[in-house]
């Protein structure tokens, strides 16, 4: 069985504005291993946020193709690409982008409702409350499960976007800027739990970042200079 997870070739993006078109994405290849941690460095404009946004499938390549194991992801029609999203990839973003009227604990059930079709299905409600109880535990959240985003500190919401991430057991797990908004020592501590629950559970992590010291703890260091890699 082959050891790749993701592997994209020839990639281009394009955006057109009036009176111009900007090529954004220039040739990208590039192959990851699974349960690697890559982190992909470069200044901004690079076109680092657009190549992850196409790694999410949340936008589409102009041209070029994205592998996900052996799935030719962009090949798929809108319906299997969006079930395809949800049940493989994890997102975690600099501005956590959880739901403030919502707890810890709702915040990170609700994904998986969605995926159990919670509405037609309520007595899986209790499995989903119980593994997102699990998760916050993991990222050392067990004594505010029940407190509301705004209740927490900023590396707490970003914990708590990281159990979320992981709450459909995706096999891939995106992050831009996961820790931009948080001091050093903050920033620290989220890394590492992180990196802990992507090495205990043989996760693939692709990361975005400005942070040299962040990135040298990856396994791999990707270049994204002017839409080319280096």
């Amino acid at each position: 069985m082959s050891d790749i997870k993701l592997e994209i070739k020839d990639l281009h993006k394009f955006f057109d504005i009036p009176g111009k078109r900007l090529h954004i994405l220039k040739g990208i290849n590039l192959t990851v291993k699974k349960g690697e941690i890559v982190a992909i460095l470069g200044p901004s404009g690079s076109g680092k946020s657009t190549l992850l946004h196409i790694l999410g499938t949340l936008i589409r390549p102009t041209e070029g193709n994205v592998y996900i194991e052996n799935t030719d992801v962009f090949s798929l029609c809108d319906e299997e690409l969006s079930a395809l999203r949800n049940k493989k990839i994890g997102f975690i973003f600099q501005f956590h982008y959880l739901l403030p009227e919502f707890t810890a604990l709702e915040n990170v059930m609700i994904p998986m409702m969605i995926q159990n079709d919670a509405k037609r299905h309520p007595e899986r409600s209790e499995g989903s409350q119980n593994n997102a109880v699990k998760l916050l535990e993991n990222v050392g959240l067990a004594e505010r499960l029940s407190h509301n985003v705004n209740e927490l500190s900023g590396g707490e919401q970003q914990r708590v976007a990281i159990a979320r991430a992981l709450s459909c057991n995706p096999e891939l797990l995106l992050a831009d800027e996961p820790t931009g908004n948080l001091d050093k020592e903050t920033a620290n501590s989220v890394k590492d739990i992180l990196w802990n629950l992507v090495r205990q559970e043989n996760k693939t992590l692709i990361i975005v970042t400005h942070n040299e010291d962040l990135a040298k703890s990856s396994d791999r260091i990707v270049h994204l200079i002017d839409g080319k890699i280096y």
